[in-house]
């Protein structure tokens, strides 16, 4: 061991350039290395700022309008709100059909609103701001009338789906078809629809 210590000096020695030459390439490698780690770093973080930068400028952008655009949606809102129904009232849900039987003067025979659904339950049910209430009911009058009826619904002030509509002939025994007479009612419609409300 101590003989080779002097044996790598005089080495050293004699090849002072070579050798320095060596140390210094080692060392602006490692420093190449160091260099070029913290670079890739910069850069990701560049990135990262960037994209969060376009996002800032995106959303100063959209803000100028952000006010316009929610009184917007409230008007929306209160628009639809104020087109439904509610489960509770019962009296003046019936009255809205009856006040479209007036409309069209036909003949309602038979009206019911039907329970309502349950909600489903457990941790993954989701939350149902609005509910379909649904309604059976049977009309009685011409066909020009029943489909003013039908109109009526679907372009009234409430939000309604047909689920189902059934014509038939009305017997011609009836009170209001005398034999041999006119008949003022010549057909019923078997409704089954839908009107968006709230459960309150």
């Amino acid at each position: 061991m101590a003989a080779s210590r002097p044996t790598f000096l005089v080495f050293i020695r004699r090849n002072a350039i070579g050798v320095g030459c060596g140390a210094l390439c080692l060392v602006l490698a490692v420093l190449s290395y160091f260099r070029f780690v913290a670079q890739q770093d910069a850069e990701s973080k560049l990135d990262d700022r960037s994209s969060e930068a376009e996002r800032i400028i995106e959303n100063v952008k959209n803000s100028a309008q952000l006010r316009e655009q929610v009184a917007k949606m409230k008007a929306s809102v209160a628009t639809i709100e104020g087109r439904l129904v509610h489960a509770s009232d019962l009296a003046t849900n019936l009255q809205y059909f009856y006040k479209v039987e007036a409309d069209t003067k036909t003949t309602l025979n038979d009206l019911r609103q039907d329970p309502l659904l349950p909600l489903p339950k457990g941790k993954k049910a989701p939350e149902v701001p609005y509910t379909p209430i649904s309604y059976s009911l049977t009309v009685q009058g011409d066909f020009p009338h029943l489909l003013a009826f039908l109109g009526e619904l679907e372009n009234g002030p409430h939000y309604c789906v047909i689920r189902s509509a059934t014509f038939s002939p009305k017997s011609p025994l009836s009170e209001d078809a005398p034999a041999g007479g006119p008949r003022t009612h010549d057909l019923t419609l078997a409704l089954k629809l839908d009107l968006l409300g709230l459960r309150q």
